[in-house]
């Protein structure tokens, strides 16, 4: 299924995947010369079973996710005016949630009063900052959604350590009356008997 996101300058997107082999592609138009780059995060259980690619016009990947990775970035910088496409795939069964942000470079409009060697320290600069906060913000997204679940997990091993606490002590209680009642038959069946 793909979806076509128009996008200006940054734009970030959160969707659960799910079912293996399910894959979910994005599309994003790009100017000749300019750079499209993005960065992304998977979290969930099973979180490093998904393959990220961003493929090309001509069909080629340009970008493959690392292996076991849960997190990553790409640039690239287009050579003609064209789509370029996104493309999460789930390698397991276990849903998992995705969060990514991409950024389409257009680039400052020239001044009068500024020339180009001023412009470019700064945008550098900028797009560095720009780069790091994002990444502040997908880490404390991650960082969220795994306390969420580390939460949740702790919660159902309460939930199972009361329940069989007090399945023991049910199974305790009924030998004890168990053992009572025998001996008291039994103590009951030798007063009953004399010769």
């Amino acid at each position: 299924m793909y979806l076509l996101v128009v996008l200006s300058l940054v734009n970030g997107i959160s969707f659960t995947l799910e079912g293996k082999g399910a894959l979910r592609c994005f599309s994003q138009y790009v100017n000749t010369g300019k750079e499209l780059s993005g960065a992304y995060v998977v979290s969930g259980e099973k979180d490093q079973n998904v393959l990220t690619t961003v493929v090309d016009p001509n069909g080629r990947i340009v970008h493959t996710s690392q292996a076991r990775s849960r997190e990553g970035k790409f640039e690239i910088k287009a050579d003609k005016d064209s789509v370029y496409k996104l493309c999460f795939q789930s390698k397991d069964k276990t849903p998992k949630s995705i969060s990514f942000d991409v950024y389409s470079q257009e680039g400052l409009q020239e001044e009068n009063f500024a020339t180009q060697d001023e412009i470019t320290p700064l945008r550098t600069t900028f797009r560095r900052v720009s780069r790091n906060l994002d990444t502040v913000y997908r880490n404390i997204q991650f960082y969220e959604r795994r306390e969420r679940t580390h939460r949740d997990l702790a919660e159902v091993t309460c939930d199972r350590v009361l329940f069989c606490g007090i399945i023991k002590m049910v199974v305790l209680a009924l030998i004890s009356f168990a053992q009572i009642w025998i001996m008291r038959t039994l103590f009951n069946n030798k007063r009953g008997v004399t010769v």
